[in-house]
């Protein structure tokens, strides 16, 4: 006799979107820790040079963030009922620490809690109930496939995000030079990843929809994270000529976007009545 798989409950994509939008904020974060520790040795440096914190406590505050984002978007991509809670309990802590210590104004305060709150606005403002995932395998060789497929995806995300950072700071070439890799060269490496890692977990249909959550969210992500960098460094620096790669950037957030969506119309095309 066949065995067969259980029935795979389909549900909003809200969650695993806003999931996936802070995981790549949390990673944003821990990379912004990274290259300032790597640039100073120290962690006696001020991250945020309009606070009131100290620079550890800035270095504690801000790596507790992205941990508890990284958790949080663990849980919302599982389908946990906590996770919504959490999540705004935890914007709203953060909200109340930035406002009790910053030394900014007024409009650059409102400008910044607007973008720290944009995935728990999402949740709220469209009252989706985060329900269960689809089958999760209980052990054994499954499990372990569909794990291992999803640790390929999160690396092929992570790929592709410090490779667009890079292109929009001038820090990766658009195109492949004598001694340079182009940024495509990356993005490709990373959508073959993603590939490889929805082959492994065995549910293709599954597979499909979570990439191209994946992508959109990646797209979402940069075009939020590139645009209020811009409007921070021009309200903290303005004399400084900043010089940002916004076509090139653009370019491969619109190929990802469209990658991204034409996988979930796939999804939806072969989804189960």
């Amino acid at each position: 006799m066949n065995a067969t798989a259980p029935p795979v409950t389909t549900r909003s994509l809200l969650p695993s979107f806003v999931g996936c939008f802070l995981y790549f904020s949390a990673v944003s974060c821990l990379l912004l820790l990274y290259r300032a520790y790597h640039a100073a040795h120290s962690i006696d440096v001020a991250l945020t040079p309009t606070s009131r914190l100290s620079a550890p406590l800035q270095w504690m505050w801000l790596g507790s963030v992205a941990l508890a984002n990284l958790g949080i978007a663990i849980a919302l991509m599982r389908g946990m009922s906590r996770a919504k809670p959490v999540l705004i309990g935890v914007t709203a802590v953060n909200a109340a620490v930035d406002l009790l210590t910053t030394t900014t104004s007024l409009g650059s305060t409102v400008w910044g809690l607007l973008i720290a709150c944009v995935p728990a606005a999402v949740l709220v403002l469209s009252r989706v109930d985060i329900g269960p995932a689809a089958f999760e395998p209980d052990g054994g060789w499954r499990a372990a496939r569909l794990a291992a497929g999803r640790l390929l995806y999160g690396l092929a995300a992570f790929v592709m995000l410090v490779t667009l950072y890079g292109l929009f700071n001038g820090q990766a070439p658009a195109h492949a030079t004598a001694t340079q890799s182009g940024a495509g060269v990356f993005i490709l490496i990373g959508l073959s990843l993603m590939l490889v890692g929805g082959e492994l977990t065995g549910q293709r249909k599954r597979a499909v929809r979570e990439a191209g959550i994946l992508l959109v969210a990646l797209a979402s992500y940069m075009v939020v994270s590139c645009t209020s960098s811009y409007v921070f460094l021009k309200l903290y620096w303005p004399r400084n000529p900043w010089h940002f790669f916004w076509d090139e950037t653009l370019i491969w957030l619109i190929v990802i976007a469209m990658c991204g969506f034409a996988l979930l119309a796939l999804s939806e095309k072969h989804r189960p009545a």
